[in-house]
């Protein structure tokens, strides 16, 4: 699958939708939902396509969502007033117990019987919780607030079929883009209607605008945690102020809970966030937990992969292990939770490489690598304060302007494909002060911050 550099996509859709209001309903802003139509346009995702009942007549579209909801008969579990979404990011303890990486810390912060973890993308309450429900995540009732909601998005489609700045072709995959909004809206407000809920947490506010749009009619708060690198180059952090009226009206959660003051000061580079929406939660990740045991430094390179990225990285593999001399060094590549590519990366051989296994902590990988070898990630920044040299690889792949951010911002040193990474550590493991200092990345835990933040 292709992706467009995210310059290239933010440029695109500024030249597209910017100075416009075809994004404008008469109550909200649906710019998020043609970042996404058009987005999968420039990169010519077709397999995204749906076919377009936007424009049914309201009486056979009404009917549509009546036997919908009569067929679906979605089932509701019983919610509490605090609701987790949690998509099965999964942290290994050192006794092998698995917890969700980026809330069990934040469960700590309310009492257990106020609190429930669902996963959207399984409609399963996770095992670890102290109910387990199945229930179906389909469209309910079409009452009047869903109704304004519809009538919304048919505003949105009548003025997109009318625009002279977009083709045909982008005009279907915004037309995709919002019939998928506006199912998810449906779905989850026939999810938390007359269900208690007060408070909705989740990571990356992006693809959610259809439960963001459902908690905002329905009065529920949404906070998101931040769960990677948020740069200046992302399509949905840091807005310019081009964007200002449509980012007010646009489906972006309540609050935004960040690792440290470093990602609030990015963030506050955008037109998207006031300094009172955003809280430092410090370190709550279990991925970043701080390693329990001292473990020596051994010459070891790693390289924690990106999904998505397999041609990128496996191409940089196989140069490194086979253009270098690498004697006296061992490579470790950590390949992401999620890829979906493992094959490609093992069918890579090498007496100098190894392949971490799932189990295996990043903590404890961090502490005892001298190298860390990546093209952006948040590994770069879990790597400050751990005596590693981060390496960004530049020019390398299409997330070029990520890279030049890791520079910039000083989470990273430079590497060339052409350069041996051995030459570069040796040039910059003395002079690491010139980095970002761990407490700016990553503040301590702040369970009092986040506590009044769920009893608000």
């Amino acid at each position: 699958m292709n992706y467009k550099p995210f310059p290239e996509i933010n440029q695109y859709v500024l030249e597209k939708i910017g100075g416009t209001d075809v994004y404008f309903g008469e109550k909200f802003s649906f710019l998020k939902i043609f970042q996404h139509g058009l987005s999968y346009a420039l990169n010519g995702w077709d397999r995204m396509l749906l076919p377009n009942k936007l424009f049914q007549s309201d009486v056979l579209s009404l009917g549509r969502m009546i036997i919908q909801s009569k067929i679906t008969q979605p089932s509701k579990p019983d919610l509490k007033r605090v609701l987790i979404m949690d998509e099965d990011r999964p942290y290994i303890k050192e006794n092998c117990d698995k917890v969700s990486m980026f809330f069990e810390k934040i469960r700590s912060s309310v009492s257990p019987t106020e609190v429930l973890s669902i996963n959207p993308k399984k409609g399963l309450v996770n095992a670890a919780d102290i109910q387990s429900t199945a229930f179906n995540l389909s469209p309910g009732w079409p009452d009047r607030r869903v109704l304004e909601m519809c009538r919304e998005v048919r505003t949105v489609a009548l003025k997109t079929r009318n625009s002279k700045q977009l083709t045909l072709s982008e005009k279907e995959y915004i037309y995709t883009a919002l019939q998928v909004f506006l199912h998810a809206f449906r779905s989850y407000y026939q999810l938390i209607s007359n269900s208690g809920v007060e408070t909705v947490l989740f990571t990356e506010h992006y693809h959610k605008e259809g439960l963001i749009a459902a908690c905002n009619v329905l009065g529920i708060q949404t906070v998101e945690l931040q769960h990677g690198l948020i740069a200046e180059n992302d399509i949905y952090y840091v807005y310019p102020s081009v964007w200002n009226q449509g980012v007010k009206q646009a489906f972006f959660p309540d609050k935004m809970v960040v690792f440290g003051s470093y990602w609030k000061d990015v963030l506050l580079s955008g037109c998207e966030w006031q300094p009172n929406q955003i809280v430092i939660g410090g370190e709550y990740a279990s991925s970043m937990e701080k390693p329990q045991r001292e473990l020596p430094k051994e010459n070891i390179i790693l390289i924690c992969a990106q999904k998505n990225m397999d041609g990128d990285y496996t191409k940089y593999i196989r140069h490194l292990v086979n253009q270098f001399d690498l004697r006296g060094w061992k490579v470790i590549v950590k390949l992401h939770p999620m890829e979906t590519e493992k094959e490609k990366y093992y069918s890579i051989q090498s007496p100098y490489l190894s392949y971490a296994s799932d189990e295996a902590r990043l903590s404890d990988l961090l502490q005892i690598a001298k190298i860390q070898i990546s093209i952006y990630s948040t590994t770069l920044y879990d790597a400050v304060g751990r005596g590693i040299v981060n390496l960004s690889l530049q020019e390398f792949g299409y997330a070029q302007a990520y890279a030049a951010e890791m520079i910039r911002q000083r989470v990273a040193f430079p590497l060339f494909e052409h350069e041996n990474p051995l030459d570069v550590y040796d040039k910059v493991k003395d002079v690491m002060n010139t980095l970002l200092s761990r407490e700016e990345v990553y503040a301590p835990f702040q369970q009092h911050a986040l506590h009044d933040l769920l009893h608000h």
